[in-house]
């Protein structure tokens, strides 16, 4: 699978364009692409919105992230190195802290009255 992180940010001036140092983030998605055999992409799921989304470390799993978003399901990430596993999850926790006025109330941590439907086999 691969997974691409698109930011919209927003721009301080017109100038802005060229600066070394972005603007304030508006919007920020994972979109996951599931590479198919034939050297064509597919889709997986509709993008997940960062300003939905709570991302966690496990202390006992150090080479794993997840991604919980809202009301819907959690997603486990590891990349095959485990440095820049580290350094998407610091990126996906800097955006998503970044985006939604609730997370800046509470300091990102989830509700623990929020129910997210878990399927087991």
């Amino acid at each position: 699978m691969q997974v691409l992180l698109l930011v919209n940010v927003k721009r301080v001036s017109e100038s802005s364009l060229e600066s070394a140092e972005p603007g304030p983030v508006k919007d920020a998605v994972l979109v996951l692409i599931r590479d198919k055999n034939n050297g064509k992409f597919h889709l997986l799921r509709e993008p997940l919105r960062l300003s939905n989304c709570i991302v966690s470390t496990d202390p006992d799993c150090d080479d794993t992230f997840e991604l919980i978003e809202i009301r819907r399901e959690a997603f486990v990430f590891r990349d095959s190195d485990r440095a820049r596993t580290h350094h998407w999850f610091r990126q996906i926790r800097r955006y998503s802290r970044e985006l939604g006025s609730w997370k800046k109330r509470r300091n990102a941590l989830p509700n623990i009255m929020i129910s997210t439907p878990h399927t087991r086999p």
